[in-house]
């Protein structure tokens, strides 16, 4: 009798304990929810300014808007699964045998497959006809990327072509060891031991050799970004960089240096302490630190506007450039992507107050720290800071992220008001 009392007590308190576990996954599960969706009051502040939820959180498993005259969107439906929807007609083509999307470009998209090779999709041809277009055949590449400027580049096995957005052969190499270069319209091909070279596509030349071990880092504000790797024979060798200009001279101004930041505007130029330029596409120093002793504070470049640190902390000063003097400098405790094609533009803040950084806020996926939302041309909001990941608008449309959640919202009614 005496055992069964004590296992009793013993199965009661596991009881107990087990209940009380159950309760707080509740609560955690309820409070997890929550941070997945937006709450009444976000909900009805959006419906009060014209702006729509157009796809709920979490319906689908990743939202893309494509880059088309018509609003359409890539949407995973499963883990192995997707299909484009036209937003304002609502008609769906399921894209059957692909399980990523790996990119796109003027209305195309590159869509991945299990076996690691991609296809190249028109969406908006897909869409019209019901059918799957494949613009350059129906065929499986290992890669295929678009190049920013009008050029799609395709490789096959050892083979690269490249095609402009009609399907027409640019360039194509056979067995060359050959890859998109940094530079729109430009191949980069060799080995670090043998020294990279940049070629220019549309006329075959070969227009410049790198030394051995050093590499085509990045080309920003019409110069080439080399990174030299200053003891090649260590697994981690030390690097450093220069700057070329587009007759491949070295730019003095810059010497070497260890950072940099910058656009299709502006390149930052982080020296040795506390020695910091700007330089522009014609190589002119339009921002400089030199007798101050801290850092510009340099933390991007979008468009023609530079955000630096403001005088005050989470503020950034907004500088644009015009004939190498600054102009219009404004202060804003947000930092703007500036794509105002559709009238508004993503925007972040920093979630505790500190300055915000470009670079942390174009990550890919949700970012810690900062929270999103979109703003008009004069820097007002729209939707208010209360998404956790926010994309460029396209056709009034916009992805947006509740925690790990995607959804997608409307504000056409936003912007007409």
């Amino acid at each position: 009798m005496i055992k069964y009392i004590v296992k009793s007590r013993y199965l009661k308190t596991a009881a107990l304990a087990t209940a009380a576990l159950m309760i707080l996954l509740s609560v955690c599960g309820r409070m997890y929810a929550v941070s997945m969706d937006l709450d009444d009051k976000e909900k009805e502040a959006l419906e009060r300014n014209g702006v729509k939820i157009e796809i709920p959180f979490g319906r689908y498993d990743e939202i893309r808007l494509i880059d088309s005259q018509r609003p359409i969107a890539a949407v995973k439906v499963f883990s192995k699964q997707w299909k484009l929807i036209d937003l304002e007609t609502n008609n769906e083509v399921v894209l059957e045998g692909f399980t990523s999307f790996a990119g796109q470009g003027e209305g195309l998209i590159f869509m991945g497959k299990d076996n690691d090779t991609m296809q190249v999709i028109d969406a908006a041809e897909t869409m019209a006809t019901g059918l799957v277009s494949y613009p350059f055949g129906d065929t499986d590449y290992d890669s295929a990327r678009y190049d920013g400027n009008g050029l799609i580049w395709l490789h096959h096995a050892a083979d690269m072509t490249v095609c402009d957005m009609d399907g027409n052969v640019v360039y194509e190499t056979e067995g060359a060891d050959e890859w998109m270069g940094e530079k729109p319209g430009y191949a980069e091909g060799g080995s670090e031991k043998d020294g990279i070279y940049i070629k220019n596509i549309r006329t075959g030349v070969i227009e410049h050799r790198l030394k051995p071990y050093q590499n085509v880092e990045s080309y920003m504000a019409g110069h080439w970004v080399i990174a030299t790797q200053d003891s090649p024979e260590k697994v981690l060798s030390p690097i450093t960089y220069h700057v070329l200009d587009n007759d491949y001279n070295m730019v003095e101004k810059a010497g070497n240096f260890t950072c940099y930041l910058g656009n299709e505007e502006y390149l930052y130029i982080q020296k040795d302490f506390p020695e910091d330029i700007v330089i522009d596409k014609n190589g002119e120093t339009v921002l400089s630190n030199e007798g101050e002793e801290n850092r510009i504070g340099f933390n991007g470049a979008c468009k023609d506007i530079m955000f630096i640190d403001g005088k005050e902390r989470g503020v950034l000063t907004y500088i644009k450039i015009r004939d190498g003097k600054a102009i219009n400098t404004e202060e804003h405790n947000m930092i703007c992507l500036l794509d105002f094609d559709d009238g508004m533009a993503a925007a972040a803040v920093e979630n505790h107050g500190r300055t915000p950084v470009l670079e942390d806020v174009q990550k890919e996926g949700s970012s810690n720290g900062y929270k999103f939302g979109f703003v008009d041309s004069a820097y007002n909001e729209i939707t208010g800071f209360i998404f956790d990941k926010a994309w460029e608008s396209r056709n009034g449309y916009a992805v947006v992220m509740k925690g790990t959640r995607y959804g997608l919202i409307d504000m056409k009614g936003a912007v007409e008001k």
